[in-house]
């Protein structure tokens, strides 16, 4: 064991807190950003119809963040906006949870390439269009609302079901189910 893990677990022993528990903490809550993020995507791809055939979060390789992945049947036949929402939704709910008002909120920076690719944009050039889908997540996912409600619920599941398994090695093919999660571990 390394000194300074050794010193941060003497810290935490004699005071209850310390090193070793901030970071459980941050970690804690990179788990819980995560799973919400994943939990926006798929409350809003339900909502505007889409058939979300997996999704899950996982420590990647190395333990200091989380990522995630939602995977859909098929999106061909699926609207513009529709998959603008979907594509913008990680993010707003991320921005909502954190306490940020849709009127402050802005995708650059805050979207996954493969978010930006769902929602049809060019990376960082969000237009009209996707401000019109973040408005209409943002509303979706209000406060005390039916979506807010399944956002809480399905995050929730997604960081139960994620206690216990691997981490993802981003060059490694992902997992197709959740149950698949469960069961296979490195």
């Amino acid at each position: 064991m390394n000194i300074q893990r050794h010193f941060g677990m003497e810290i935490e022993k004699a005071t209850g807190c310390g090193v070793t528990g901030e970071v459980s903490r941050i970690r804690a809550k990179e788990r819980r950003l995560a799973a919400v993020r994943e939990a926006g995507h798929v409350i809003i791809a339900r909502r505007v119809g889409f058939e979300v055939v997996s999704a899950w979060i996982a420590p990647e390789a190395g333990g200091r963040t989380w990522i995630g992945q939602i995977q859909f049947k098929s999106l061909r036949w699926a609207d513009e906006h529709a998959r603008r929402m979907v594509g913008v939704a990680g993010s707003v709910a991320d921005h909502l949870w954190s306490g940020g008002w849709i009127e402050d909120y802005s995708p650059q920076g805050s979207m996954s390439e493969s978010d930006w690719q769902l929602a049809g944009c060019v990376q960082d050039e969000p237009d009209d269009l996707l401000t019109d889908a973040a408005r209409d997540v943002a509303r979706l996912l209000a406060r005390g609302g039916s979506g807010w409600q399944a956002l809480i619920a399905e995050s929730r599941w997604l960081i139960v079901s994620s206690r216990g398994t691997f981490s993802i090695d981003r060059h490694q093919p992902v997992l197709a189910s959740r149950a698949a999660a469960r069961i296979v571990r490195h």
